[in-house]
């Protein structure tokens, strides 16, 4: 004979036990967000230190060479760091330039860094600051190759250095370009701006 009385008892466990169950999923995945989010600083704040260091080798060169020589003199100087550093990286790297996937010809790259983080790193030594063209060429690189940052280093002539960070974003088929002068003290400061509009981004970061 069934005891009526049990039934809801049974019916209230199990729902305490299925409460209890989705109360622990809840927490899981709440520790797995957390731990997402800590891994995501910790490798935000290494990408930091990485780009910050390319910047205090640029300073350094700059400081103990001045203005004045041909681009690769600069490139060879870099060449010296990132060899002490044990960095995995190219120089005078082929960018292949495509058109409806037949390669037309190509272009070199200065710098490729490979390890710890892929980047573009291309040298200026111009007698005028960085223009419209000089950033359009490393975001064709950055697109044609599928990388998602460059920097772009001028060593200018009035012995002044130019230090720009670039990242490349593709999403939805839009490209958009990120820039960030990490030698100012509004390096801060990132604008936003797809590659039809590269105009409007240089004179929003005062390039001429």
């Amino acid at each position: 004979m069934i005891n009526n009385n049990e039934e809801p008892e049974k019916v209230e466990e199990s729902k305490k036990v299925e409460e209890s169950k989705e109360v622990k999923e809840q927490e899981s995945e709440k520790v797995k967000e957390s731990e997402k989010v800590e891994e995501q600083e910790i490798t935000k704040d290494l990408k930091n230190n990485f780009f910050k260091k390319i910047l205090e080798y640029s300073k350094k060169i700059h400081r103990k060479l001045g203005s004045g020589y041909k681009e690769h003199i600069y490139v060879s100087a870099m060449k010296y760091h990132l060899n002490s550093d044990l960095y995995n990286f190219q120089t005078e790297v082929i960018i292949p330039i495509t058109y409806e996937n037949i390669q037309l010809g190509y272009e070199r790259a200065d710098i490729i860094i490979y390890e710890p983080y892929k980047c573009i790193v291309e040298f200026k030594a111009q007698n005028s600051h960085l223009s419209r063209k000089e950033f359009i060429q490393i975001e064709k690189y950055l697109k044609n190759m599928s990388i998602n940052y460059g920097i772009l280093i001028n060593f200018h002539l009035n012995n002044s250095l130019e230090f720009y960070l670039i990242e490349y974003i593709n999403k939805n088929s839009s490209d958009t370009f990120v820039y960030k002068n990490l030698n100012k003290n509004n390096s801060d400061t990132f604008v936003y701006k797809n590659l039809n509009k590269t105009e409007d981004v240089l004179k929003s970061i005062n390039i001429e």
